[in-house]
């Protein structure tokens, strides 16, 4: 009668995570079962139908390696996504990864498995190509309703200007893959640079009004511009870039950081496409020190909104007398200051 040979007996020790994490990343992992796998990005989830992206790999820094995150199923490791996507348990998951990845002439695992379909991609470096440090913000986008609108309206700025500033009403934020709710009224102004999609999160009515992974180098409003013009607006934020074009139709762009200055190889880019360049900054104490620097500096010109209208910023001035008002106004003053 035969006997049952237990494997580690042959120098085989039984596959556990953490045998599995010392030969395999869990950014390979996931990259294997998950096809086109986009960390930190919110996606349609591979695990059931998915009309409205939904679900995203992160880096949690509270676990210290990749979790997956969808919205109706909840989160986990890698194996818990594996699990999850093969209809297994944790443990057979492991077997499974171990398997798939031609581990099983070196450990022990589960007789029960077979070999599963390729559907992913891996990452050739064993160096993992996500930053641990980075913090990864993203959101999920819903339909614009007409208390959305109507709080745009209110600065002049209409649905086709919020459109092509890629300004996105939104139902979900992910900060380092946890989820969180937002505010009825919060917007996600997205930018992309060098192939990266950044998110600064507005919530006007919240307290935690401003949140952002935007690289500080990016200027809101700059891939809108037109290749050359008559006059360049800079000016404080993207509400006014996006008011100063659609009641004035002067392009404009906005810093990241309002007592940042911008770099004088982008200024000599600037005023080689454009005639004239003026900041138009708030006109309280900080923005007043901002223009005479722009000044000093670059020597532009620079326009403040006049204190007895009682508004800091053009998007105010728009708010509290209307487009027509507003734009008689700003031409008084711009053309007094030229």
């Amino acid at each position: 009668m035969g006997s049952i040979i237990d494997l580690n007996i042959l120098g085989r020790p039984r596959i556990t995570k953490e045998l599995l994490f010392k030969e395999i990343s869990d950014e390979n992992i996931f990259r294997y079962y998950i096809k086109d796998l986009q960390i930190g990005r919110v996606t349609n989830s591979p695990l059931r139908r998915d009309r409205n992206p939904s679900s995203g790999v992160y880096y949690a820094k509270k676990h210290g390696e990749l979790f997956y995150n969808d919205f109706k199923l909840g989160s986990g490791d890698c194996i818990k996504f594996v699990a999850e996507l093969l209809g297994i348990s944790y443990n057979k998951a492991i077997s499974q990864i171990a398997l798939d990845f031609n581990l099983d002439d070196k450990y022990n695992i589960d007789s029960n498995v077979k070999p599963s379909t390729v559907i992913g991609t891996l990452n050739k470096s064993t160096k993992s190509s996500y930053s641990k440090e980075q913090k990864i913000l993203n959101v999920t986008f819903r339909e614009w309703k007409k208390y959305d609108l109507d709080f745009w309206k209110s600065f002049g700025i209409t649905l086709p200007i919020l459109k092509a500033y890629n300004v996105f009403h939104i139902k979900f934020l992910f900060i380092d893959g946890e989820v969180y709710h937002v505010d009825k009224y919060a917007y996600a102004y997205l930018e992309e640079k060098d192939g990266e999609i950044t998110y600064k999160i507005y919530q006007p009515f919240s307290k935690y009004k401003w949140m952002t992974n935007h690289n500080r180098t990016i200027h809101q409003g700059y891939c809108q511009l037109p290749k050359t013009g008559d006059i360049l607006i800079i000016t404080k934020s993207l509400k006014d870039v996006m008011s100063l074009c659609s009641v004035m139709q002067i392009p404009a762009i906005a810093p990241q950081c309002e007592h940042v200055l911008v770099k004088p190889e982008v200024m000599d880019e600037y005023k080689s496409r454009f005639r004239l360049v003026i900041a138009l900054f708030d006109n309280d104490p900080a923005g007043i020190t901002l223009s005479f620097r722009y000044k000093t500096k670059y020597e532009i010109p620079f326009i403040l909104i006049p204190y007895r209208y009682d508004c800091k910023d053009f998007s105010d001035l728009v708010k509290k007398y209307g487009t027509l008002k507003s734009k008689e106004i700003f031409n008084e003053i711009k053309s007094s200051n030229r």
